[in-house]
């Protein structure tokens, strides 16, 4: 199989970073909801002190700041992606997958990663993402034939 070359920069982390985010909204959004329904509840009732709703209070406060609290950290982490992009050269072998990382023109890691360390991969609309036994995720330029590939190697596909 030919060599793969992929910039992993900004794009590449979205689309990964994708359904994180969305349900960092979603936790948000419950978090949310929950302080509005004791708002609405206790202005109705007039129970604004009741153990109930202070527990409604307590669980929407803690869902709405690990919502804005996981936004934030994807936040940062895109912007880092974006302000510094390296590129990645892969090399598929019959056992491993050997990847040399580039900034700058200049090189800066390589490694081997065996197929038998690989617990999935996952396919997005511009890239495959592979994760390792010890939850690292390496990015590719997707293509038919890398899917082709992986799949043959006995790695699994979510």
């Amino acid at each position: 199989m030919e060599k793969i070359t992929t910039v992993i920069d900004e794009k590449a982390n979205k689309e990964l970073a994708k359904p994180t985010r969305i349900l960092s909204y979603i936790i948000g959004f419950l978090g949310g909801a929950c302080i509005g329904f004791y708002i609405t509840f206790s202005a109705l009732t007039k129970t604004w002190g009741d153990a109930l709703n202070i527990v409604l209070v307590i669980v929407g406060a803690i869902f709405l700041l690990f919502g804005v609290y996981f936004d934030h950290i994807i936040s940062k982490a895109l912007k880092r992606a974006k302000a510094d992009p390296f590129t990645s050269i892969s090399d598929f072998q019959d056992e491993y997958v050997f990847i040399e990382i580039f900034k700058n023109e200049e090189k800066i890691s390589e490694g081997k990663i065996y197929y038998n360390t690989i617990k999935r991969f996952m396919v997005r609309k511009n890239y495959i993402y592979l994760v390792s036994e010890n939850r690292m995720t390496y990015v590719f330029t997707k293509s038919d034939e890398l899917i082709d590939f992986l799949s043959k190697t006995g790695v699994k596909k979510l």
